[in-house]
């Protein structure tokens, strides 16, 4: 979130990209917690746009693939697919979904990177310095103490069990 002074000033995107750098550290894909509100869609949306009009941007094969650009950008599929379809760059034919290769969406992206103010904020992956918490494997003692407590559940269900069954039977 933020805050209505501080609105309009970039502040937005670089938060939602500093989310998707930790996300992409993490080795995960990301999305934000659904549902949005109107102006975080419109965020979110325009963040993914540039995003993928940047990748295609670069890209040279023939044949593009979500998954894959999903796994390299952390962005879900679902929200990858959304938005090509917000944008008209995907369609159905012939029984398969295709990606359009929209010329004039790229080239007024490109215009827009040349033209960016001085001031654009980024995030540069390089300085960050962060890993995420990975909890220690459970010690000897908790393991066999779970596993006593496991053993104890099943001989105190399969007692009951037994008492009802002798209970019935009388």
């Amino acid at each position: 979130m933020t805050l209505p002074p501080y609105q309009r000033q970039g502040y937005g995107r670089l938060l939602i990209d500093f989310s998707y750098l930790l996300t992409k550290n993490e080795g995960k894909i990301g999305s934000p917690e659904k549902p949005l509100s109107d102006l975080g869609l419109i965020s979110y949306r325009s963040y993914w746009k540039d995003l993928l009009l940047s990748y295609l941007a670069t890209y040279t094969e023939k044949n593009v693939y979500i998954k894959d650009m999903s796994t390299e950008m952390a962005v879900s599929s679902y929200d990858i697919v959304s938005t090509f379809q917000a944008m008209g760059m995907m369609k159905y034919w012939k029984g398969k979904h295709i990606l359009l290769r929209r010329q004039d969406l790229l080239e007024e992206f490109l215009e827009r990177q040349k033209r960016r103010r001085a001031d654009y904020k980024e995030i540069d992956p390089k300085c960050l310095n962060w890993r995420p918490y990975v909890p220690p494997p459970p010690s000897e003692d908790q393991t066999s103490s779970n596993k006593n407590k496991a053993a104890a559940a099943n001989k105190a269900a399969a007692d009951r069990k037994k008492a009802q069954a002798a209970a019935s039977s009388q």
